[in-house]
């Protein structure tokens, strides 16, 4: 290597320790596009494997030396996509702002083990979430982040299955509910399908679908109580009155009125750390797990 390019590289990682902890991340990531396309029927054989973990390596370094623009457009894709969906009329600073925090999301749970588990269910997911309506992408990332691709995943307030589904949400789905492997929850087409259903509905009922992603970790009444009945109040001075006859269309008819957003949300909220990284996390796991292929591809 030439001595400015040594000069250029110690200077970013900063010595040979950091030097190591890079190149065994860009190995890592390799692996894990070779290993998820190998599962995906993307590629066939060893030499093809290695190609392409060699091809995704520029990716990865992307990531770690931080040119955001060249990595969002990898994990993104061109727009609109399903991140267009999520942050809908977001534009300018806002809207990349919210691409790399999805991007550092993502990063930081893009394991092998994740991945991998994921892509046994990707034909489940893109079934489901086409017959329903929903892009793939968020489906698979909720499912990803929720229970790392563990079919029979159980969450700490007893969620359980790919999802982390709670009791009430399969019981309004019509799935059986126990504490044993009967549970209709650990049958991974029955809980997306399910999931799929709940996502949809709150697509529609607040009119935008990333916040219909959040509904799924919050719940319908903290996300109305806590969260969007004090974003408007505070930023636009509305609030629903004893007139309101419902709130859900008094919320769903602000978010269009204002183009509000799970960004917009959390802007300038203070707190609500594990819930404000919610969505982008869902979106920045799928970018991860979709971008092994966009990047080898291209």
């Amino acid at each position: 290597m030439a001595e400015g390019g040594k000069d250029a590289y110690s200077g970013k990682l900063g010595g040979s320790e950091p030097r190591r902890k890079f190149l065994g991340r860009i190995v890592q990531g390799a692996k894990i596009a070779g290993g998820v396309l190998a599962i995906r029927g993307g590629i066939q054989t060893k030499d093809e494997t290695v190609e392409a973990a060699e091809r995704a390596k520029g990716f990865y370094s992307g990531l770690l030396f931080g040119e955001p623009k060249r990595a969002v457009e990898s994990l993104v894709g061109k727009e609109p996509t399903y991140f267009n969906l999520v942050y809908r009329g977001l534009s300018g600073k806002d809207l990349e702002d919210a691409k790399i925090q999805a991007m550092e999301e993502g990063r930081s749970m893009a394991d092998s083990g994740r991945l991998l588990r994921i892509a046994e269910h990707e034909g489940l997911i893109t079934k489901i979430a086409e017959a329903h309506g929903i892009p793939k992408e968020l489906l698979l990332g909720l499912a990803a982040y929720e229970s790392e691709g563990f079919a029979k995943s159980v969450g700490k307030a007893g969620e359980k299955g790919l999802t982390h589904m709670s009791d009430a949400i399969a019981l309004k789905h019509g799935l059986r509910i126990s504490d044993g492997d009967d549970d209709e929850r650990f049958d991974p087409e029955k809980c997306l399908r399910a999931t799929a259903e709940e996502l949809a509905e709150a697509r529609d009922q607040l009119g935008n679908l990333g916040l219909g992603v959040l509904r799924w970790n919050t719940g319908e009444p903290q996300l109305y109580d806590e969260l969007l009945a004090p974003y408007f109040a505070n930023t636009y001075g509305e609030e629903p009155g004893l007139e309101v006859q419902n709130v859900s269309d008094f919320f769903k008819a602000k978010i269009g009125q204002h183009e509000v957003t799970v960004y917009h949300l959390f802007k300038n909220l203070e707190g609500w750390e594990r819930v404000r990284v919610y969505v982008p996390r869902v979106l920045g796991v799928a970018g991860a797990y979709y971008g092994c292929e966009t990047i080898i591809n291209s």
